[in-house]
């Protein structure tokens, strides 16, 4: 299934990339995301990595095998259709978001804590105390499986073999692995594609770390 995908990873010339064992590791800089209306309109998407069928434009709906960006949601409105896509979500900014479906609400309230939803669910938001940002991590269900998670402050979290996004989506952070120390500004991310499991650790500050699996 590889040969039939194109991987588009967002780095800058000045970007440092390592290259240790089965092992791959690029920064991503905010001046290199892409920014993408919403399906329906109604906002921004500010995309920091992702993958699309190979042909496809970059970003574009149609051909996403998966995307990990950020946005802000400013007042309450109906989510995209994204029929075929699984979603996750987490706050990074503010509090109280509630996505209300047909027969349950999904609880955001508290910035940190993820949630999976499938892209055909409808769903309104719903602010109880003002706008908030959110990351998403959004994969077509036949081609991934999806992870979202936090890695705290003086935490650790095993990478296994996939695509992995770490982001400091909530400040400043410096990261280890290996041996190897990498510091991340705020909204800066690493782009890490592992051949075999490995083990990062947080030294200060907390991130977001988007994971990818091909089915």
């Amino acid at each position: 299934m590889r040969n039939l995908l194109e991987r588009h990873h967002r780095t800058l010339s000045q970007s440092e990339n390592w290259f240790v064992s089965r092992l791959q590791i690029s920064r991503l800089h905010p001046s290199g995301y892409l920014r993408t209306p919403w399906k329906n309109g109604g906002g921004i998407a500010v995309g920091i990595s992702g993958a699309s069928i190979r042909g496809e434009v970059l970003g574009a709906w149609e051909g996403m095998i998966w995307s990990f960006g950020r946005t802000a949601i400013v007042k309450a409105a109906p989510f995209s259709d994204l029929t075929g896509l699984d979603r996750m979500q987490m706050v990074v900014e503010g509090r109280g978001l509630v996505l209300k479906g047909p027969s349950e609400e999904i609880d955001l309230r508290l910035p940190g804590l993820p949630v999976r939803f499938s892209g055909s669910t409808p769903i309104v938001s719903d602010l109880e105390n003002g706008s908030v940002e959110v990351v998403n991590l959004i994969g077509r269900h036949q081609l991934v499986e999806l992870d979202l998670r936090t890695l705290e402050y003086l935490g650790s979290a095993v990478l296994k073999v996939g695509d992995h996004v770490i982001y400091a989506a909530f400040e400043a952070c410096t990261l280890s692995c290996g041996g190897a120390q990498y510091m991340l500004s705020h909204d800066h991310a690493l782009l890490i594609k592992c051949g075999e499991d490995v083990v990062f650790c947080s030294e200060s500050g907390r991130a977001v770390i988007a994971s990818i699996f091909m089915k």
